[in-house]
Formats: structure tokens, C-alpha cells, sequence
């Protein structure tokens, strides 16, 4: 759904809250749960303790 530059942080907090506006490229999929939902995320990297890496740009 999203590759390459399209894996940035930008995207990553649209998909999350659910912001298609506010993406750039991509699939355009972004969740659609509501506050009652439970989503749980796989992300594997190689960074260190306390950072989210990505590939482009900003780490969160």
C-alpha cells in the first residue's frame, strides 16, 4: 500500500487518524476504526530504543 518514498511520516500519522487529504501518494487506504476499535501495528526496523525509523525523510 505504501513503498518507498511513500513510507514517511507524513503518511504514516494520515493513515492512522484516518486523513486521506492529507497523504501523498500511496494506495490512499487509511484506517476507518472508530474509538471503541483496537488496531495493533507491526513495524520492523532496525533503529534504536525509543526510535521509529522510516525510510525517507523524518523518524518519529
Amino acid at each position: 500500500d505504501y513503498t518507498g518514498v511513500h513510507v514517511n511520516t507524513k503518511n504514516l500519522y494520515a493513515v492512522l487518524l484516518g486523513n486521506k487529504t492529507a497523504l501523498d501518494g500511496g494506495s490512499g487506504k487509511v484506517l476507518k476504526s472508530k474509538h471503541n476499535d483496537h488496531i495493533f501495528i507491526y513495524y520492523s526496523d532496525h533503529g534504536g530504543p525509543g526510535v521509529l525509523g522510516m525510510p525517507i525523510f523524518f523518524f518519529l
